[in-house]
C-alpha cells in the first residue's frame, strides 16, 4: 500500500468520487463558485483534486469546491492526485488546508478540531503544533462547539462576528438562551460585542468576590464541586476568557444560584437551631423569596420583615440590630438594620392618637409604594415596546421638546444652572413639577439660550478638530460680534513669519552640509 508522501496523478470520471463528511468546509460562496467555474470553462482544472482509494472508488479529500465548480461546467472528468490516507489523515489533511484558506468559516473550523481531538490521537498541544498556532487559538475555537443552534445560525449568516460568537460560546446554555432573548438592537440586528458584554456583567455573570458563600466548599453543592476548579470561572480558565481581567467572574448563572441558595439555608438552619438575635429580611422589588426557606421560617413561626415598612438601613448605631437578605443583589449576606421604636409596643399598647398615627403613617407609605409599582411597570412596559424605535411613524411631540429639554438643563454645570435661572427670573427649590411646567413655558430664545450657554460650558476645551471644536466654529460664525476674519488673519500674519524663519534656518543648515 502505498504511503501518504507517495501519489498517483491520473484522471478520474466524476461518478466515481464520493464526497465524504469530515470536510470542515460545509459553506461555498454562490458567486465565488460561479467565478470558479467560468475560469474552468477557460483554463480548465489547474491544480488536481485529492482523493483516496475507498470502497470500489475513490473519496473526496480536498478540492470539493473544484469538484462542484466541474459538475456546474458540465465535465465528466477531472484529475487528481490519489493517496493511501487513514481517516485522521484526512481529517488533518483538510484541516490544515482549510486553515490556510482566508474564507474557511470558523464555526466548521471548531467542528472538525472536536473531531481531531475526539479521535484520541491528538492533545491541544498537538493540534496547536501541527497548525502552527496558539493553545488559545486552539481553546477558543473549540469554545464555538458549544454554541447554542440560534447562535450557531446567526454566526453562519454573519449576523454576529467572531469576536460576538466567542463571548457567547463561555456561556452556559441558559445563559446563550437569555442573551438570545436579549441581544436584539433598536433597529431589529444583534447589539454590539460592548452591548452584549454590559449584558452579561449586569444579568448573567457574577462577581465570586461578592458571594455569599465558599467559593472553596466542594460540598455546599455536590454536583457542582467548588468554583476553585470551575472551567466557568475565568480565573480558572484564562485562555478562554483572555478579557477578564480584574474580577473572577463565575458564568453560569443557574450554578451560582443554587449555591447561594443552598448556603442561605444552611445560614437559616444554623441561625434557628442557636437562636441568634438575626432578623430575615426582604425586599418587595427583588425577586421572589426561596420557597423552600419561607416554608422552614413559616414552621418556626418566624416573621419576615420587610424593607422600608418594618426596618430601615439608616439609624442610630446603638439601636443597630442583625439582619440576613433573603432576595435581592445582597442574598445570603448580613446587613446591619434598624428596626422603627414603635415596634416596641402592639397596637393595643398604644393610645388611641397614637394608632391612628401608625394607621396613617402605612396609609401614607402604601400610596407611596403603589406609586412606585405603578411606575416600575411603566418603565419596564417602555423598555419591552418597539413604537419608540418605528422610525416611519414617529415625529417630534410635546413630550420630546420637553424631554430635550430638561434633558439640557440636567446636563448643565450649575454655574450655567444658575445664569440662566436669573435670567428666567426662577425661584430656587420649587417642586419638580413646577420644573417641568417651567419647562414646557419656555420661549424659543429661552430654550436657544440655555442650548449655547450649555453646550459652550461643556465643549469650551475642545480641539479644533474635534466634532465638539467644530460646531462651537459653527455657533462662533452666527455671532456678529467674535470678529473670526480679524483673528485668522493676524494669526496667519503670525505663521508667516514663523515659517519663514523656519525656512531660512533650513537653508543655512544645508549650506553646512
Amino acid at each position: 500500500m502505498e504511503t501518504q508522501t507517495k501519489a498517483r496523478l491520473r484522471t478520474l470520471p466524476l461518478q466515481d468520487i464520493a464526497i465524504g463528511t469530515s470536510n470542515p468546509r460545509k459553506v461555498f460562496a454562490t458567486e465565488a463558485l460561479k467565478e470558479l467555474t467560468q475560469s474552468i470553462l477557460e483554463k480548465g482544472i489547474l491544480q488536481p483534486l485529492l482523493v483516496r482509494p475507498f470502497e470500489e472508488g475513490y473519496q473526496l479529500v480536498c478540492g470539493e469546491r473544484r469538484l462542484k465548480a466541474a459538475t456546474l461546467a458540465k465535465l465528466t472528468e477531472v484529475p487528481v492526485q490519489i493517496r493511501e490516507l487513514s481517516d485522521e489523515e484526512v481529517l488533518e489533511v483538510q484541516l490544515i488546508e482549510n486553515l490556510e484558506r482566508e474564507d474557511v468559516h470558523p464555526l466548521h473550523e471548531a467542528e472538525t478540531l472536536q473531531q481531531m481531538l475526539e479521535t484520541e490521537r491528538y492533545t491541544l498541544a498537538d493540534l496547536a503544533s501541527k497548525l502552527a498556532k496558539s493553545e488559545t487559538f486552539i481553546i477558543q475555537r473549540l469554545s464555538l462547539n458549544q454554541l447554542i443552534k440560534a447562535w450557531k445560525d446567526a454566526f453562519l449568516k454573519d449576523h454576529i462576528n467572531l469576536a460576538k460568537a466567542l463571548i457567547v460560546a463561555r456561556l452556559t446554555k441558559d445563559g446563550q438562551k437569555e442573551l438570545a432573548e436579549n441581544a436584539m438592537d433598536h433597529v431589529g440586528g444583534i447589539k454590539s460585542k460592548a452591548a452584549l458584554e454590559r449584558f452579561i456583567d449586569r444579568q448573567i455573570s457574577r462577581k465570586l468576590e461578592q458571594a455569599s458563600f465558599d467559593v472553596c466548599n466542594e460540598n455546599l453543592v455536590k454536583k457542582a464541586g467548588p468554583c476553585t476548579s470551575c472551567s466557568k470561572r475565568s480565573g480558572a480558565n484564562e485562555r478562554l476568557f483572555p478579557d477578564i481581567e480584574a474580577d473572577d467572574q463565575c458564568f453560569d448563572k443557574v450554578c451560582y444560584e443554587l449555591k447561594v441558595q443552598a448556603q442561605l439555608m444552611a445560614r437559616a438552619k444554623e441561625i434557628i437551631n442557636g437562636a441568634e438575635p438575626v432578623h430575615f429580611i426582604y425586599s418587595p422589588y427583588a425577586d421572589e423569596l426561596p420557597k423552600g426557606l419561607v416554608k422552614l421560617l413559616e414552621k418556626h413561626n418566624i416573621k419576615l420583615l420587610e424593607q422600608y415598612e418594618d426596618f430601615e438601613l439608616n439609624g442610630n448605631d446603638d439601636q443597630a440590630k442583625k439582619g440576613l437578605w433573603l432576595n435581592g443583589s445582597g442574598k445570603g449576606h448580613p446587613e446591619k438594620i434598624y428596626l422603627p421604636q414603635r415596634s416596641k409596643g402592639t397596637m393595643q399598647e398604644l393610645s388611641p392618637k397614637e394608632q391612628i398615627v401608625r394607621i396613617e403613617e402605612r396609609a401614607s407609605r402604601a400610596l407611596e409604594l403603589d406609586a412606585e409599582k405603578v411606575h416600575k411597570r411603566i418603565i419596564e412596559a417602555l423598555a419591552e415596546t418597539q413604537e419608540l424605535h418605528q422610525l416611519d411613524k414617529l415625529s417630534i411631540q410635546p413630550v420630546d421638546n420637553l424631554l430635550l429639554r430638561l434633558w439640557l438643563w440636567n446636563t448643565a454645570p450649575w454655574e450655567v444652572q444658575e445664569t440662566l435661572g436669573k435670567a428666567f427670573k426662577w425661584s430656587s427649590g420649587v417642586a419638580n413639577k413646577t420644573m417641568l411646567q417651567r419647562m414646557e413655558k419656555l420661549t424659543e430664545a429661552q430654550v436657544a439660550h440655555m442650548v449655547r450657554l450649555t453646550t459652550f460650558a461643556k465643549w469650551k476645551h475642545s480641539l479644533p478638530t474635534f466634532i465638539e471644536g467644530i460646531a462651537l466654529r459653527k455657533l462662533a460664525e452666527t455671532v456678529p460680534s467674535v470678529p473670526i476674519e480679524d483673528i485668522e488673519k493676524e494669526q496667519r500674519q503670525v505663521a508667516r513669519k514663523r515659517i519663514k524663519r523656519t525656512k531660512e534656518r533650513i537653508q543655512k543648515l544645508k549650506e553646512q552640509c
